[in-house]
């Protein structure tokens, strides 16, 4: 059965912190990782969700969510390789769903690109998002030079809202970052 521990910098174990570390860095490419410092200090803050995922007593996946008002934003969901292919998941999304009914919550994913490397990984994303309940959004984000689609949860989010919930989670080190480009 799925269980979710709140990641604390305060609280959680070093273990419990290192495993996290690994699963995180393993899962995402570098270019798309917000540095895990910086997601452990932040998970302390109220409008954040760092949440250790547990099939048991069995470490199985991460998610990383950011709140402003009633729009959550899903910034990373990872499930280890040794348990993806069994529903986890799918669990997991539907455990979101449940636990933040009132909100509407939001992801992105690297836009489709037939010339990419991973555009087959991309294409299975989306159906698995798609399956899961999520509605494609008419608007894209270009971060880092990597072009990312939103979905969500059948409720509609604008840009704007997106822009400030990630100022208010990087607050004044936004000004440090590139700017992000949002095509319609």
């Amino acid at each position: 059965m799925l269980s979710f521990n709140k990641i604390s910098k305060k609280s959680s174990s070093d273990e419990e912190i290192a495993k996290l570390k690994f699963l995180y860095r393993k899962s995402f490419p570098r270019d798309e990782q917000i540095p895990f410092r910086t997601l452990l200090s932040k998970s302390d803050k109220d409008f954040v969700d760092f949440l250790a995922v547990y099939d048991d007593d069995l470490l199985i996946g991460l998610v990383y969510l950011m709140h402003d008002g009633d729009l959550t934003y899903l910034s990373y969901l990872a499930v280890d390789d040794d348990f993806q292919s069994r529903g986890f998941g799918s669990q997991i999304l539907q455990a979101l769903k449940k636990e933040y009914t009132n909100q509407r919550i939001c992801l992105t994913y690297e836009k489709i690109d037939p010339k990419a490397d991973n555009n087959a990984q991309r294409l299975a994303r989306i159906k698995f998002y798609d399956k899961n309940g999520f509605d494609y959004l008419n608007f894209y984000i270009e971060e880092y030079h990597v072009l990312y689609s939103f979905m969500s949860n059948g409720r509609p989010v604008n840009p704007k809202e997106y822009a400030d919930l990630k100022k208010k989670f990087f607050g004044k080190m936004l000004y440090f970052m590139p700017k992000d480009k949002i095509y319609k």
